[in-house]
């Protein structure tokens, strides 16, 4: 634990932040599993994994705002798997243009921080429309974040 506490900000940590970005996205769908009973004895079926939110929907056996839950973490799984292609090249344009370590881990732990935010609001929080745009403004500072990256690395490279 000591190892977040030491943190030498005048060090590079940001493609750490890559594979910590992937365990996110593949959290919340750990995460749906175990909300549906778990991955051997629950609705999750390893055998035919694409199949589980149909049978989410599909069940009789749970209340629609666990339904609900399960489904939303499997769609924040998705979403996180489908911006990590951008967040990561976006990652190794700013370390290939040299960008200083400190603006390359405030804006990549930026980016860590809105994924854990929107995963967090779209599992737990989103129950309305109105905090759904928590989670709506989560996404959007992170997709700013990676889109930032890419601008300082086009920048630098500009300027050499």
């Amino acid at each position: 634990m000591s190892f977040f506490f030491d943190l030498d900000l005048s060090k590079n940590y940001s493609l750490y932040t890559v594979p910590l970005a992937w365990w996110l996205a593949h959290g919340s769908h750990v995460c749906a599993a175990l909300m549906a009973g778990g991955l051997f004895n629950g609705l999750y079926d390893n055998l035919n994994p694409r199949t589980f939110c149909d049978i989410v929907r599909s069940t009789q056996t749970i209340d629609s705002a666990l339904k609900g839950r399960i489904l939303r973490a499997e769609a924040a799984a998705a979403n996180g798997f489908e911006t990590l292609g951008f967040y990561a090249a976006s990652i190794v344009a700013a370390n290939y243009a040299g960008l200083e370590a400190r603006t390359l881990n405030l804006l990549s732990f930026t980016y860590i921080a809105s994924r854990v935010v929107y995963v967090g609001v779209y599992i737990w929080v989103q129950h309305s429309y109105r905090t759904s745009l928590l989670r709506s403004g989560a996404f959007c500072v992170g997709i700013w974040t990676a889109s930032a990256l890419y601008v300082k690395a086009g920048m630098k490279l500009l300027e050499a």
